[in-house]
């Protein structure tokens, strides 16, 4: 079959996979951010965050042992970002979006076996890539490598009947797999993944060097970067599928090592250190970890067949691991308890965007933020204050929480030139005000005493608001006194919420 046709129909049958992963609205916005100069960690955030499952899968991910190196769980996403950057960040959603959408399709077919060698080739380029001596671009090594491996996927998914009869015609053995491939589809698998990947937009210079299949990594990082990528997918048929594979084991390690100028026996190293991440990766993105054993045959490489027997032993170690186990299904609680909190962040910022289209609604503006505050984060009182035109008084126009009261009674005041008078400071110098721990011995001394006998907090947040240059009021939460310190989730999401209030005045200043 020509590969136009085959070409032809997968494009005819891929609208009744729904949002494939290449072309999701979310995967789009996320490259498009990533790739931004201009864009930071919450835009990232934000974007990822429209995909409540990604969201709760990437969250997932971040807190696994595999990537997250910090002390305490991440909980936001936009911490996600920040801990482990944009580039990583795309990688793993396009990975998350890929098997989110092909891991349950014909069962028969053992699409998650395919999902498990794209995930483990993308993960060996990268490595490879991060320790080469060369110059390699590991983002762009991961995702290339990634879509190389998605044209037998696409074609086990989209044409599941041709598939089936290329395993029967294969299983008969009266021709090599790379022959079955060419008579039925006019090209390889992964030749198919470069003219898919090259019609979806992915046609940067890495892809172009991919699609000649002429690579000289003495010349460019991208030609350095396609070899990597192709060289780790053959490394990796060769563990699986050793007589479908043209070279030895040998001579693609010192292919790669040719490639990176790197010793040979370093890159065998990182080979297996790919098995040993991805197993764990693999556990995460909730794939088999047995699926990564290739079947154990001697071939009279011992260095492939040593590196098999080790590759066996941690997967099934791994696997066994009661202990890993338990903190993983830990973490996925936290973690689908914290997107239940970001689904009603988004709503929340929908409602907020809805109001600013509809016009000048500042009270409305204003109920919204408290009821956000109360609902979406931690805190145990939200208030909202304003000054009069001299900024001579506070009086507080919205609040929500518990032992509200003593709050109220504290912040509804008069300047007076004494202590008291710290609040007024901090909206005129308009400033964020935060402290974490209020009873903390510094804060003890520099704060009002009235406010620390009236107010009975643990720590508190102030955001001061403005129209214009004016200081206009304050925007402000706590926790009492019976808290921990305030967290950065808890704040940040504050802050999230007030930088909609602030554009709600400042559009207000402008049209009023």
């Amino acid at each position: 079959m020509p590969l136009n046709t085959t070409l032809n129909r997968i494009q005819q049958n891929l609208s009744s996979l729904g949002d494939l992963p290449v072309f999701s609205n979310t995967l789009a916005r996320i490259k498009q951010i990533s790739n931004s100069e201009e864009s930071d960690a919450m835009a990232l955030a934000m974007a990822v965050m429209k995909d409540p499952n990604l969201t709760a899968r990437l969250l997932t991910l971040a807190n696994s042992s595999t990537y997250h190196r910090g002390s305490g769980p991440i909980k936001v996403v936009s911490r996600a970002v920040v801990l482990l950057g944009f580039n990583q960040i795309k990688n793993l959603t396009m990975t998350l979006k890929l098997i989110e959408q092909f891991q349950n399709t014909h069962p028969d077919l053992d699409v998650p076996q395919l999902l498990v060698r794209a995930v483990l080739s993308a993960n060996l380029a990268r490595e490879l890539a991060v320790q080469s001596r060369r110059r390699v671009d590991a983002e762009e090594a991961y995702i290339s490598a990634l879509l190389l491996n998605i044209g037998e996927i696409i074609v086990a998914c989209t044409l599941p009947d041709t598939y089936r009869n290329m395993l029967a015609q294969k299983a008969m053995g009266a021709r090599s797999w790379a022959e079955v491939q060419q008579d039925v589809l006019g090209s390889s698998f992964s030749h198919l993944g470069q003219e898919l990947a090259a019609s979806w937009g992915y046609s940067g210079e890495v892809m172009t060097q991919l699609r000649n299949d002429n690579f000289d990594p003495r010349k460019s990082s991208a030609s350095a970067t396609a070899a990597v990528s192709s060289v780790s997918g053959e490394l990796l048929q060769h563990l699986f599928d050793p007589e479908e594979t043209d070279r030895s084991f040998t001579d693609l390690v010192d292919k790669m090592a040719e490639i990176t100028q790197l010793p040979t026996d370093h890159v065998s190293d990182v080979v297996l250190d790919s098995f040993k991440k991805v197993t764990k990766v693999c556990r995460d993105m909730g794939l088999s970890q047995k699926l990564l054993v290739p079947d154990y045959a001697e071939t009279g490489e011992d260095e492939r067949d040593d590196l098999i027997r080790q590759v066996s032993f941690l997967v099934h170690s791994e696997a066994e691991s009661e202990s890993s186990n338990q903190q993983v299904s830990y973490q996925l609680h936290n973690v689908m308890q914290e997107n239940d909190r970001q689904k009603k962040v988004l709503e929340y910022l929908r409602s907020f965007a809805q109001l600013l289209a509809t016009g000048d609604q500042l009270h409305a503006v204003f109920k919204l933020f408290v009821d956000a505050v109360d609902a979406c984060t931690g805190f145990d009182r939200v208030i909202i204050g304003l000054m009069d035109a001299q900024g001579k008084s506070i009086s507080v126009k919205l609040l929500a929480g518990r032992q509200t009261e003593p709050l109220q009674d504290y912040f509804q005041r008069q300047r007076t030139g004494g202590p008291d008078d710290l609040f007024f400071k901090v909206i005129q110098l308009q400033n964020t005000f935060l402290v974490e721990d209020a009873i903390d011995s510094g804060w003890q001394q520099r704060l009002p005493p009235s406010f620390r006998a009236q107010v009975n907090c643990k720590g508190f947040v102030l955001e001061p608001l403005t129209r214009g240059k004016r200081a206009v009021g304050m925007l402000y939460a706590d926790y009492l006194s019976d808290r921990d310190a305030i967290n950065a989730e808890d704040f940040e999401g504050f802050m999230q919420m007030a930088g909609q209030v602030r554009l709600a005045l400042n559009h207000a200043g402008r049209t009023g």
